[in-house]
């Protein structure tokens, strides 16, 4: 059987998994990411892989790695990221290839999370599907007729640099009302400070989770900002299903796996406001059936496949 290392660099996390030949996740371990500057994130990366490394006894075939940001797949160059302080571009497969002497490949995370859905998840009956990921940030993996769009310069996908308000909040990308700053983890918890009543009411340190119970408990002030995240994610998402049509949207990242409440809201929106053509098309919308914890790693282990 061949073993292959997936690696999944998020915002705040890099999850790194032993992955076999049938697609199971055999061993795994989370590492903090540094953000300290560009060179710790590096530095941190490299370290992590070499810990893992040390701590398997099979023999790997290849190593894949999924990053936050603007990748290069072709070339193995992280050329930036919003979220992680890289400003200039890395060659990071050049670097793990001279380390282990193993073949090796990077994609951008959710490119990698969309790729596992494609080989072991939704691309088994679906043609056209889109991936969406709901934690830190937002982002999406689209697939139409079999294919992952990329874009010009594997850029696609930036789903949560989308506006949804003209009124709205600016994002850290500079524009004003991206579904972002509105929807993910760390939007919601921002939010809680912009507007005086909710900052005077919840709590200083609360986090999304944290807003989420508020809100189930009938607390006002929480529940208008779920509120505007799901109306804001919700119109997203509906402008998705008008403009690509998917059979399938599945929803993954940290805020979607653990608040099964807001996915309920959002297709209750989405129904109330999609296209009636367009939403009859959709035949599944709901949580990626892939472990969503581990979805990064398996995609990253299959970048060989693409």
């Amino acid at each position: 059987m061949d073993y292959y290392v997936g690696v999944d660099v998020g915002a705040t996390k890099i999850l790194i998994g032993l992955v076999d030949s049938d697609g199971r996740v055999v061993f795994s371990k989370n590492y903090l990411v540094d953000k300290t500057s560009q060179e710790a994130v590096i530095h941190m990366l490299l370290h992590s892989i070499d810990d893992f490394m040390s701590l398997i006894d099979k023999k790997v075939t290849f190593i894949g790695a999924g990053i936050v940001g603007h990748i290069d797949s072709q070339k193995g160059i992280w050329i930036n990221s919003m979220n992680i302080p890289i400003q200039t571009p890395v060659r990071i497969v050049e670097m793990i290839e001279d380390k282990y002497n193993i073949p090796s490949k990077i994609d951008n995370d959710v490119h990698c999370a969309t790729i596992a859905e494609l080989v072991y998840g939704a691309g088994k009956d679906s043609h056209d599907f889109i991936y969406i990921n709901v934690g830190t940030g937002i982002s999406a993996g689209m697939v139409c007729n079999g294919r992952l769009v990329r874009g010009a310069d594997n850029y696609a996908g930036e789903f949560g640099h989308t506006s949804v308000s003209m009124d709205g909040i600016t994002c850290s990308c500079g524009r004003i009302g991206c579904v972002e700053t509105f929807a993910s983890g760390r939007g919601i918890a921002a939010q809680k400070d912009l507007y005086p009543l909710c900052k005077n009411h919840i709590p200083q340190n609360s986090n999304s989770k944290r807003i989420f119970e508020l809100a189930r408990t009938g607390d006002p002030y929480a529940t208008g900002l779920i509120h505007n995240a799901t109306k804001a994610l919700g119109s997203g998402i509906t402008n998705l299903i008008n403009l690509l049509n998917p059979e399938e949207i599945l929803l993954g990242g940290s805020v979607a796996k653990n608040e099964h409440d807001y996915v309920k809201m959002l297709w209750d929106y989405i129904t109330a406001n999609a296209l009636p053509t367009s939403l009859r098309s959709l035949r599944y919308f709901g949580l990626s059936k892939l472990d969503v914890g581990t979805i990064g790693v398996l995609g990253a282990s299959s970048l060989w496949r693409v």
